[in-house]
């Protein structure tokens, strides 16, 4: 009677002990998979980056209006995750794509190149981390696909300086991104951060 009473009690211990594959997989499950950008807002003054004479801090509506962007849908980014008992905590990788207002300056003259200001969608990588002990924790290094000079393409630079992630949501994400855009109503280059919301639309 007391072996029998001793197994049912470690069946029943081992049935209340979670696997540790099961637990990251479902932390992972809020936030991986295929996602949209919903809106863009920037936090400084308002800035008018299609040259229509008209500012706003709906960056999202105002790249979206550049004419290399505004017939065309921008690239879907997407939250990877792939579970392995690897430790330290694997990184899994975010690949964000965002419209970018594509400043480039010419060399002979330091000078913008007003005409190259038409739009370009452009692809940023990111990390985050799954763990028990410590949940989600997203990483804030973040980097262009490819390496562009800081000087000629101040913009690609900029955005790539950090990125704070946060989960606003199940399947809902928030990106604070640094951002350079030509504003045409003061003509010149301006900075400031970007608040980026992304929505889920496909699990993977």
């Amino acid at each position: 009677m007391m072996i029998l009473a001793a197994m049912l009690f470690g069946l029943a211990s081992c049935e209340e002990k979670p696997w540790l594959e099961d637990v990251e997989k479902k932390l992972a499950d809020e936030i991986r998979g295929v996602y949209e950008i919903t809106s863009m807002t920037w936090l400084g003054d308002p800035v008018d980056l299609d040259g229509d004479g008209k500012a706003s801090t709906d960056v999202l509506d105002e790249l979206m209006r550049l004419p290399n962007l505004k017939d065309i849908d921008i690239p879907p980014s997407e939250v990877q995750f792939e579970w392995t008992d690897y430790w330290p905590a694997k990184r899994h990788l975010i690949r964000a794509w965002l419209p970018l207002q594509w400043l480039q300056r010419n060399r002979a003259d330091d000078d913008y190149d007003l005409d190259a200001l038409k739009g370009k969608p452009y692809s940023f990588e990111g990390a985050y981390t799954v763990s028990v002990d410590g949940g989600i924790e997203f990483l804030t290094h973040f980097h262009a696909y490819a390496n562009r000079e800081e000087w000629r393409f101040p913009d690609i630079y900029e955005t790539g300086i950090s990125a704070l992630w946060t989960q606003t949501g199940y399947g809902q994400l928030q990106l604070k991104v640094h951002y350079a855009f030509h504003d045409h109503i003061i003509g010149q280059m301006v900075k400031n951060e970007v608040i980026v919301e992304f929505r889920r639309i496909q699990y993977r």
